[in-house]
């Protein structure tokens, strides 16, 4: 789950189209337009408080949701050949069922009337499911909600998060408004923008170059360079903790958990220990004492102002590393935080027969209205009973339920683990792709998150029949030819035209992490700097530094 070390702006796919069509804007007068940052669109109940401080905006006096008011399209080339005919700017809202923030966003801007008839009006609304399409959430940013403005051809001409109804009005009209008076140099940027990002593809990932200098390195020059790759790790753990928001990190931990014995390769000193038990203690205070389980984030750095809701990829990655965190000899309560957060899995979550829900939101709907999940996860276990419990999504996407099989696995529980991975088996495809969605819901097949999550919870299975299924779902792995990096989803008719299926230099890394992978597929992290996550590229120059030890 995801989320993470610090973003590397070098390896936004889309990077350098929102550069250009920024420079233009900025000549217009449009740069300081970013939806939840611009100091004049900000308005009291959608201001994200700074550091943590200060109360969240509350859902209280909402109106309730009106999905007619807006006609949302679907993510799709209809909905573009739709903007380009209409010569109309697309209106992107990736959101989701259970955040606080997408639901003040459902409320308090599209459900005003005045919002609703300018979008009717003057863009072509599309909604994504941020879960159902967690490549397009990586493509046009990550916050929670994201809401940006396309060109018909799909590059953001600007992207943020949440505003409120009146600044959201003066915000998109005047991007619009830009956009009408700019073609011919938004043109000239498209056609400038795919000519850079080609550029930055063949610098950042062209395979035949950055390999063969690899290979003409000495042992000893390659050497220094996967311990410069795992200090890199370390300095990005504490650019993180410089960070002002606290999210949970499967990477930093397992980074952390995985130097610790072997710190004398690097010559990392007892650091390591203290700050993988300091990552392990945040994690702590994320979690619910009333009701069990953890939190999503904390939007501070103590950790103490979680963002309410409970995500299945957060659980699972506290059962796992709480357990090994305790193997590794760094407390008991470990694997008490494990072992209480799976209970709150099966007892909150489970919904049987190898299904379990996605996330259980932040916020409880009641018959006089919204209670914030602040006011009730603040309040006594009686009002907490009075109003009832946060609805559960019971969405059924593949790489959370294989993490959480994987996690399964990790303490010894093989029968939960094997009725999930036996779930992912039945569904998947003839092509060996997995559906993103195994509930029948629609949704895309082979996207890369799965076919990855899926194979390292079944490499990790003693079972021979779910060791077989992984390597299936890894053969489906779509391989770009250049790079022999992997593709985020396997191509399919383009939305709009000029658009490519990116590939993911951090998912190919975390193939290198697999049990079966070889020393080829760890050197493809390394041989690439500037295009992997540090913390990603510092666990397999680790991993390399283990296999190539000098003694």
């Amino acid at each position: 789950m995801d989320e993470p070390a610090p973003e590397n702006p070098k390896k936004r796919g889309h990077a350098a189209s929102v550069l250009v069509c920024g420079a233009i804007f900025i000549a217009a007068g449009l740069a300081a337009w970013r939806l939840h940052v611009a100091p004049d669109v900000r308005v009291p109940f959608l201001s994200r408080p700074a550091r943590g401080e200060g109360e969240v905006p509350s859902l209280a006096g909402l109106p309730p949701a009106s999905g007619a008011r807006i006609p949302w399209r679907e993510w799709g080339a209809a909905a573009f050949r739709e903007a380009n005919a209409a010569d109309r700017l697309v209106l992107l809202d990736v959101t989701d069922a259970w955040s606080h923030w997408s639901r003040l966003m459902e409320l308090g801007t599209y459900g005003d009337p005045a919002v609703a008839e300018w979008i009717r009006g003057n863009v072509i609304p599309v909604r994504v499911d941020r879960d159902a399409r967690p490549d397009l959430a990586r493509r046009y940013g990550s916050a929670v909600p994201t809401t940006a403005l396309l060109l018909p051809t799909g590059e953001a001409l600007a992207e943020g998060s949440v505003i409120g109804p009146g600044p959201f009005v003066a915000w998109a009209a005047r991007v619009s408004e830009a956009y009408r008076a700019n073609r011919e140099a938004l043109a000239d940027a498209r056609a400038e923008a795919r000519r850079r990002a080609a550029e930055k593809a063949r610098e950042l990932l062209a395979i035949e170059l950055r390999d063969a200098a690899w290979r003409k390195k000495s042992p000893p020059e390659r050497r220094r360079d996967a311990e410069a790759a795992v200090r890199d790790g370390l300095a990005a753990l504490g650019r993180a903790e410089a960070s002002e928001r606290r999210f949970p990190s499967a990477h930093a931990l397992a980074f952390l958990l995985e130097l610790e014995p072997d710190r004398a390769l690097v010559g990392a000193g007892p650091e390591v220990e203290l700050r993988a038990r300091k990552l392990l203690q945040g994690l702590a205070k994320l979690e619910d004492p009333g009701g069990g389980g953890l939190f999503r984030y904390s939007r501070c750095p103590d950790w103490s102002c979680p963002e309410f809701e409970k995500l299945l990829a957060v659980q699972a990655l506290a059962i796992e590393w709480g357990a090994e965190a305790a193997r590794r000899g760094l407390g008991k309560e470990w694997a008490g935080l494990s072992a209480r957060t799976r209970d709150f899995v099966e007892r909150k979550m489970n919904l049987g027969e190898g299904r379990y829900a996605h996330a259980v939101a932040a916020d409880v709907e009641t018959p006089s209205g919204w209670v914030d999940g602040a006011r009730y996860y603040g309040a006594a276990a009686g009002a907490r009973a009075a109003w009832g419990e946060p609805a559960a999504d019971g969405a059924q996407y593949a790489a959370p339920l294989a993490e959480l099989a994987a996690a399964y696995l990790s303490t010894g529980d093989e029968a939960r683990a094997h009725r999930i991975l036996d779930r992912l088996v039945e569904a998947t495809g003839r092509d060996h792709r997995l559906p993103r969605r195994l509930d029948g819901k629609g949704g895309e097949a082979g996207l890369l998150e799965d076919q990855l999550a899926a194979a390292r919870a079944g490499l990790a299975s003693p079972d021979a029949r779910f060791r077989a299924a992984a390597r299936r779902w890894l053969s489906a792995a779509t391989v770009d030819p250049e790079s022999r990096g992997l593709r985020t989803r396997p191509a399919a008719d383009p939305p709009a035209p000029g658009w490519t299926e990116p590939v993911d230099p951090d998912l190919t890394a975390q193939r290198a992490l697999l049990p079966d992978a070889g020393i080829e597929d760890l050197e493809w992290a390394l041989a690439r700097p500037a295009a992997v996550d540090p913390l990603l590229r510092a666990r397999c120059a680790l991993r390399w530094l283990k296999a190539n030890e000098v003694k």
